[in-house]
């Protein structure tokens, strides 16, 4: 659907003359991002609007969300798979927090077991490319550095959050880091991915 609603877009943008047809592969891309990404958006707020849990979505979502900014990971090959992934993990972490297993997750034994395995996954693994986000020599170790920051800074105040009485939050932010730093393996053990030359 967003694949043939950005064709049909940027078809009729290129016959307005709004693009020329050397630029019809970047608009493509770059729509696609937008849609892929409102799409999304919409389909959180449904979810927020039925669960009744929006703070709870977005702290689910920024955590992901940044880090996987800077340490990349396992992509869907398609922007269905991606945005059905995505919001099923988002949903999951929503299920397990409020059902009989939050109690189990929110024990401290298990969060800082959760924040260790990010952590580890994070500094062992990141940064990873993808086909579509080429990491050059050059930025390889900025990424590595931020990565690391991210994954320590979103840790803390998730952990800070919890020890402080905000236990719900706390958890979300661990298991969102903990979700995303698991998608580095799977990209990592991958032989299509090397690093580029710049």
């Amino acid at each position: 659907m967003i694949k043939k609603t950005t064709e049909w877009l940027v078809s009729k943008m290129v016959e307005g003359e709004v693009i020329k047809e050397n630029q019809i592969a970047v608009q493509t891309y770059g729509l696609e991002l937008v849609f892929s990404l409102i799409f999304t958006v919409v389909i959180l707020l449904i979810v927020a609007l039925i669960t009744n849990m929006p703070y709870e979505i977005i702290w689910a979502v920024i955590p992901f969300s940044l880090l996987r900014s800077f340490s990349g990971g396992w992509h869907a090959n398609s922007h269905f798979k991606c945005i059905s992934l995505f919001v099923m993990m988002i949903v999951l972490e929503l299920i397990l927090v409020s059902s009989v297993f939050g109690k189990l997750l929110m024990q401290e034994s298990i969060i800082t077991t959760l924040a260790g395995v990010a952590c580890v996954a994070v500094f062992t693994f990141a940064p990873v490319e993808s086909p579509t986000k080429p990491i050059s020599l050059q930025n390889l170790k900025k990424y590595q550095l931020i990565s690391r920051i991210v994954v320590i800074a979103i840790l803390g105040s998730s952990l800070l959050a919890y020890y402080f009485g905000f236990s719900l939050l706390g958890i979300l932010g661990v298991l969102s880091v903990t979700m995303q730093s698991l998608t580095l393996i799977p990209q990592t053990l991958s032989k299509d991915i090397s690093i580029t030359e710049e």
